[in-house]
C-alpha cells in the first residue's frame, strides 16, 4: 500500500511541475520572463513587416523569427542559413501574408531567456500578419508554425507546443498556444536582463 501511495505522490508532483514549467497556466503580465537584450531584434522584425507597402513584397529570414535564441548547434545554423527567406506580401495597409518554403523540417535546441529550449521549424512556414503602432501580430496556419519545446522535468524529453499566434512589440513577446485565439497569453517574455 505504501508503494502505491509513493507512486501516486510522484505522479502528482510530475504533473504539478509540468503545469508550472510548461506554462499550462496563463501568466499574468507581471510574471513575464526576462529574455535578455532582444529589443533590437524585435524592432528589426517589426520593421521588416511594417515597411512592406500594399501590393508589394518583402523578406525576413527564419533567424529573424528566432530573436534572442543563442547557442544553436552549428549544424542547425547551417541548415537555417540555407533556407530561403520568408516572403512577406502586403494585401492592404499593415496586413498580409507570410510564407517560407524550406527544404526539410528542422529540430534543434538553443538557449532562450536563460533556459534550454527546443525548436521545430516546419517544412513550410505560412500564416498572415497585422502590424500597426509598433505591434506585430503573426497568426500561423495549422502546420505552418514554429513549435517551441521545453524539457519535461525529471525526464528531459522535450514537450512541444504549437504557436497559434504571437504578439510582438519592441519590448515584449506574447505567445498564444494551440487553440488560444484571443484569451490571455500562455507565455510572456520581456526584453531585459542578461
Amino acid at each position: 500500500m505504501k508503494l502505491i501511495s509513493a507512486k501516486l505522490l510522484i505522479g502528482r508532483l510530475v504533473i504539478a511541475s509540468l503545469v508550472v514549467s510548461l506554462g499550462l497556466v496563463s501568466p499574468a503580465l507581471a510574471d513575464c520572463r526576462k529574455a535578455g537584450p532582444i529589443s533590437a531584434g524585435l524592432e528589426k522584425l517589426i520593421d521588416e513587416f511594417s515597411q512592406v507597402a500594399p501590393g508589394h513584397s518583402g523578406e525576413a529570414t527564419v533567424q529573424d523569427f528566432l530573436v534572442g535564441v543563442s547557442k544553436i548547434p552549428p549544424k542547425a545554423v547551417a541548415a537555417l542559413t540555407r533556407r530561403a527567406p520568408a516572403i512577406i506580401t502586403a494585401y492592404g495597409p499593415g496586413e498580409g501574408s507570410v510564407a517560407e518554403t524550406g527544404t526539410t523540417r528542422l529540430q534543434f535546441s538553443g538557449i532562450f531567456a536563460r533556459h534550454k529550449s527546443f525548436f521545430r521549424v516546419p517544412e513550410y512556414i505560412h500564416g498572415h500578419y497585422r502590424v500597426a503602432h509598433g505591434l506585430l501580430t503573426l497568426y500561423y496556419n495549422p502546420g505552418g508554425a514554429l513549435a517551441l519545446g521545453e524539457p519535461i522535468p525529471l525526464i528531459g524529453i522535450p514537450f512541444f507546443r504549437h504557436i497559434n499566434h504571437v504578439e510582438i512589440t519592441a519590448t515584449r513577446i506574447l505567445f498564444f498556444w494551440g487553440t488560444n485565439t484571443h484569451g490571455s497569453p500562455d507565455r510572456c517574455y520581456v526584453a531585459g536582463g542578461d
